[in-house]
């Protein structure tokens, strides 16, 4: 086997790793920790993801049983929007951000007064948000007084979508022209 001749394959000796080798016992232990690391990681987020969607679900629902009982048990009472206030809400954000906030006064026996600022309706400019306000200055509205304190009511966003002239729009479409 020593001799080179044509045809035929000179003995080389080839290592083979084995497991009782030092070396690859110390990659196969990096390459566990790492993957070990990796995986609690990924764990660690969807743990994270899965508490999130939870808290948002959770808030939501709360949130729809405080307006049904509201609307239900609440007592229904006439207002009437008399302020109308734009507030700046960009924040350091690169374009401006307008939101408008209306102040209605009711009787229930005494003069209260109450707020309402609609986050989902945004504008890009305080122009704008002053005119989207300005339609509902001097109108009357419903509001929901808490029967056990006076003070406390609520214009639900239902009870002034029907006096809006600036309805949000549903969707946007583009076609293209070809």
């Amino acid at each position: 086997m020593g001799r080179k001749g044509r045809g035929q394959l000179e003995n080389h000796a080839i290592t083979v790793p084995s497991p009782r080798n030092p070396t690859v016992q110390s990659l196969a232990h990096v390459t566990h920790s790492v993957l070990y690391a990796v995986l609690k990681l990924f764990l660690c987020v969807l743990l994270l993801l899965f508490g999130a969607i939870t808290l948002l679900i959770v808030s939501v629902t709360r949130r729809m049983r405080h307006f049904a009982k509201v609307r239900s048990s609440w007592n229904p009472v006439s207002a009437v929007i008399e302020v109308v206030f734009v507030t700046d809400h960009s924040l350091g954000e690169k374009r401006p951000l307008f939101l408008c906030r209306l102040t209605y006064f009711y009787r229930n026996p005494d003069l209260q007064t109450g707020d309402y600022t609609d986050h989902t309706r945004r504008f890009l400019s305080k122009g704008d948000a002053s005119r989207w306000g300005a339609q509902f200055k001097g109108r009357t509205v419903t509001v929901r007084v808490n029967p056990a304190s006076p003070a406390d009511s609520i214009l639900l966003q239902e009870d002034i979508a029907g006096l809006d002239r600036w309805p949000v729009p549903q969707a946007c479409s583009f076609s293209v022209q070809k």
